[in-house]
């Protein structure tokens, strides 16, 4: 069965060789070194493909009077933009266009006070008990998964707690300074360097705050200590040692 094929348009080259192809909507003439498929330059077919979609936009409401009485009797914008598949600022619009009023943000904090209690005597509340420190403990509580009466104090693990303490900051600094801010295995400088434990702190508690205990490594060489920390700690304790000169 022979193949339909279209018929081909006639074209003409110019003298640089290029083929002069006119769109048959507009008759805008283009150049193309080979000759195009379409009858139609590129905005012309967008636009007749855009005039067989269906038309999009916001969707009409018919009655918006019936929108502005809804919105007066108590229902906010945002209900009001779910009810009818609308955004809260696209209710706000037509509201305002067909002559209604929007509520202010004074009026609304009021009729929020009055629905649910008052807003400002809630905050107050909330800052009082962070003040005295009853907001923490009960956050405390709820993490640790006990009731308030049986909170007995805050539980933060022992690494954490190390970490932010002044100590660790003047161990880190002393290694930094020991160092030279250099990766002590591939002698890398700017970029960002890190203070190693070479055994590490959760094994070995007593050794965390020990500068012999600490080699400054870039982000990654620590990478690839990380998880095996005492298969590497030998050759690491062996760069912390002194080279001896040859007489």
């Amino acid at each position: 069965m022979a193949r339909h094929s279209r018929p081909r348009r006639q074209f003409s080259r110019n003298q640089d060789g290029l083929i002069e192809w006119p769109c048959k909507e507009c008759g805008r003439t283009r150049y193309f070194k080979r000759a195009p498929t379409r009858d139609l330059c590129h905005s012309c077919g967008l636009r007749k493909r855009y005039r067989s979609w269906p038309p999009v936009g916001l969707k009409p409401i018919n009655d918006p009077q019936k929108l502005i009485a809804e919105y007066e009797s108590g229902k906010t914008l945002q209900q009001l933009g779910d009810q009818y598949g609308l955004s809260a600022m696209t209710v706000r619009k037509k509201i305002l266009a067909a002559g209604g009023r929007t509520r202010t943000r004074s009026e609304s904090i009021t009729r929020a006070n009055r629905e649910h209690g008052n807003v400002h005597k809630a905050h107050a509340r909330v800052r009082e008990l962070c003040a005295t420190g009853e907001f923490q403990r009960r956050c405390s509580a709820r993490l640790q998964g006990i009731p308030v009466e049986e909170w007995t104090a805050f539980v933060t693990p022992e690494n954490q707690r190390l970490v932010a303490s002044p100590e660790y900051r003047h161990w880190q600094r002393a290694v930094f300074i020991r160092d030279k801010h250099t990766c002590r295995l591939c002698g890398a400088r700017q970029c960002r360097i890190a203070a190693h434990h070479i055994y590490p702190k959760a094994k070995y508690p007593g050794r965390a705050l020990d500068t012999n205990n600490g080699i400054t490594l870039c982000q990654l060489c620590h990478w690839a200590t990380i998880g095996h920390e005492e298969d590497h700690a030998d050759y690491l304790m062996s760069l912390l040692k002194p080279k001896r000169s040859v007489a």
